[in-house]
């Protein structure tokens, strides 16, 4: 999903740039979240591989519960308009998909903190 998000932004990346410049948050903050965001995409992908699961997992679940309250801030009126600056078919989705879209996102890297935990658990057990 984030390979696919950085890449779909990358893709159409002046159309990406305008919808985060009529994000209701500071101009300047969107004109650096249109560079940092997917290349922080693309880190999260790479790490999510070995020896860096750990850190792709919590870059993941960060990431998500971020875009996850800024969707809820948005549902709740809190933020006014927001144009969806996600990229690719992701964009389409009302704001209630999308928060239901997020919330799963959200709870796979969660999951998978809880099962590389345990793991580690284990083996500290076994030694």
């Amino acid at each position: 999903m984030f390979a696919y998000a950085a890449i779909s932004k990358w893709m159409d990346f002046s159309r990406f740039r305008a919808a985060m410049l009529l994000q209701p948050i500071p101009n300047q903050l969107a004109h650096a979240l249109v560079y940092i965001l997917p290349p922080i995409e693309i880190v999260i992908v790479a790490l999510l591989f070995k020896p860096f699961v750990k850190y792709g997992l919590w870059l993941a679940a960060l990431t998500m519960l971020a875009f996850t309250l800024y969707v809820g801030f948005g549902i709740a009126g809190i933020l006014g308009h927001m144009p969806c600056s996600c990229g690719g078919i992701i964009e389409n989705m009302p704001l209630g998909m999308h928060l239901v879209f997020n919330l799963i996102f959200l709870t796979l890297p969660i999951v998978g903190i809880y099962i590389y935990l345990k793991e580690k658990r284990k083996e500290v057990q076994q030694k």
